[in-house]
């Protein structure tokens, strides 16, 4: 057995998420084109041959596409809510005390 679900649901929800990331990823940086041929931006100067709304939308692909998946998924992981607040433990706090144990304790 494995230690997680395995079936066609959790997979097309996995594609489907995937699909929607890369899309915004895309529109990033599509965006950032469109962006730069406006003619108020083409006065910013440009850096290495391309214009700075076009390394504004490389850097937010490079270093921002987990803020981009949370948009997409909807909401933070728990992982990042743990990382944001670090005393707080995320779920039920007495999680612990609802489980079914033993009488005896080891």
């Amino acid at each position: 057995g494995g230690a997680c679900d395995s079936d066609a649901v959790v997979f097309s929800k996995i594609a489907v998420g995937v699909i929607l990331e890369t899309a915004a990823l895309l529109g990033v940086l599509v965006g950032g084109r469109a962006l730069s041929s406006l003619p108020e931006l083409a006065k910013i100067p440009q850096l290495g041959g391309l214009h700075v709304v076009q390394w504004l939308s490389f850097v937010i692909v490079t270093f921002a596409s987990s803020l981009v998946g949370s948009f997409i998924d909807g909401g933070l992981s728990a992982a990042s809510n743990q990382v944001l607040d670090p005393n707080v433990t995320p779920g039920d706090p007495s999680w612990y005390k609802s489980l079914n144990r033993p009488k005896w304790e080891p």
